[in-house]
C-alpha cells in the first residue's frame, strides 16, 4: 500500500501539471495543430519532425483535449512504474527505488517535459520481461511499438542479445569497464565529429538544433566524481551474480555508464540514458542485498542519497532548466481547461 500511495502521489503530480518542463508549451501547440489535419493528410506526414504513432495519439485525444492525453499519459507511466518497482525491487527497498525515480531529475522531472521520449522509456520498462524471458520477438515488437512515438527506440533494438549473451560481472571485467571509461576522454573530438554527421544523417529534423552543441558545456564537477564512485562501488558489489534478470539490468547498467564519457563529447547522447538510468532502481537494491556489513550499506545508501540530491537541487538552478521547472502550476490555472 505504501508503494501505491506513493505512485499515486506522483500520478497527481504528473497528472495536473501545467507549463511545467521545457517542451510542455510546444507539445501544447503541437497538439492544437495536429487537430487542424483530417486523418488521411496526417498519414501522409503533413506534420512533420515527429514520429506517426504521437501524432495519432494527439489527433485521438482531440474531442477529449490536451490535458485528457496528458492524465492517460501519466497514469501509463505510473502504471508501468508500480508494476517494474513490485516485480524487481524487493519490497524492504520500495522507499529507495521511489527516491531515485523522483530525486533523479532525469527521471520523473525531465520526462514529464519529454513527452514523446516519456512513452518509450515506459514501454521499455515493459519490455524488461520479454529480455528476461527470451522472447526476443516480444522485445521487439514493443521497441518497434515505441520507435512510433520517438525514433531513439531504434537505439534499444541490440538490447535483445542480451538474453543469450549477457556476461556476469567479475573483477577483471570491472577493470576493462574502467579504462574502457576513462579512455574514451582521449577520443572526445572524434566522438563529437562522428556523432555530428549521424545525427545529421539520421536524426536531423528532431534535432538539428542540438547538433552543433559545444564540447566545452560539459565539465567534470562533485557530481560526476560522486556518479563515478557510485557506479564502481556498484558494479564491485554485484559481481558473480547468476539469476539470469539481475545480469541483465546490470548489463544495462554497464552500458549507461559507458555511455556518460559520450556525452562530454557530444550531449544529445545523453538522452539515450534516460532509457538504462531508470535500471538504478533495481541495481542499487541489489548491491544492498550484497552487502554483508550493516555500517558498509548504510554508508553507500548515504552515498547515493548525498550524490541524488545534489543533483537534484543542482538541477533547479541551471540555465537550462530553471525557468521552465523552478515554478510548478496546476491545469486549474490554465485559461482553457482543454
Amino acid at each position: 500500500m505504501g508503494l501505491f500511495f506513493s505512485v499515486f502521489c506522483i500520478f497527481i503530480f504528473l497528472a495536473i501539471r501545467y507549463d511545467y518542463g521545457n517542451d510542455y508549451f510546444s507539445y501544447l501547440d503541437q497538439f492544437y495543430e495536429i487537430q487542424r489535419y483530417s486523418s488521411f493528410s496526417i498519414s501522409n506526414f503533413i506534420i512533420k519532425g515527429n514520429e506517426i504513432g504521437w501524432v495519432y495519439l494527439n489527433y485521438f485525444f482531440g474531442p477529449l483535449g490536451f490535458f485528457a492525453m496528458q492524465i492517460f499519459l501519466a497514469a501509463f507511466s505510473c502504471f508501468v512504474l508500480y508494476r517494474f518497482i513490485k516485480n524487481y525491487v524487493s519490497p524492504k527497498y520500495y522507499w529507495f527505488a521511489i527516491f531515485i525515480y523522483i530525486f533523479q531529475p532525469y527521471h520523473m522531472l525531465v520526462l514529464s517535459s519529454a513527452m514523446r521520449q516519456a512513452v518509450v522509456v515506459s514501454l521499455f520498462l515493459l519490455a524488461i520481461d520479454f529480455l528476461i524471458k527470451k522472447q526476443s520477438i516480444h522485445y521487439i515488437v514493443v521497441v518497434l511499438l515505441g520507435s512510433l512515438f520517438h525514433s531513439t527506440a531504434y537505439f534499444l533494438l541490440p538490447l535483445v542479445f542480451l538474453s543469450y549473451f549477457s556476461i556476469q560481472l567479475k573483477f577483471k571485467y570491472i577493470v576493462i569497464i574502467v579504462v574502457l571509461f576513462i579512455g574514451s576522454f582521449f577520443f572526445i573530438g572524434e566522438i563529437f565529429s562522428q556523432g555530428q554527421q549521424f545525427i545529421s544523417l539520421y536524426f536531423e529534423k528532431e534535432y538539428s538544433g542540438h547538433i552543433n552543441q559545444s564540447v566545452e558545456k560539459s565539465t567534470i564537477g562533485l557530481g560526476f566524481i560522486l556518479n563515478f564512485i557510485i557506479y564502481i562501488i556498484l558494479f564491485y558489489c554485484t559481481q558473480h551474480q547468476n539469476y539470469l534478470g539481475k545480469v541483465i539490468f546490470l548489463n544495462i547498467v554497464v552500458i549507461s555508464f559507458l555511455i556518460i564519457p559520450l556525452t562530454f563529447s557530444f550531449p544529445l547522447i545523453s538522452r539515450l540514458n534516460f532509457y538504462f538510468t531508470p535500471l538504478l532502481m533495481v541495481a542499487y537494491p541489489i548491491a544492498f542485498e550484497n552487502i554483508q556489513k550493516r555500517t558498509i550499506r548504510i554508508g553507500f545508501i548515504i552515498l547515493i542519497s548525498i550524490s541524488t540530491l545534489y543533483e537534484f537541487f543542482s538541477f533547479f538552478y541551471s540555465e537550462t532548466w530553471i525557468n521552465h521547472f523552478f515554478e510548478y502550476k496546476t491545469i486549474f490555472s490554465a485559461p482553457n481547461f482543454l
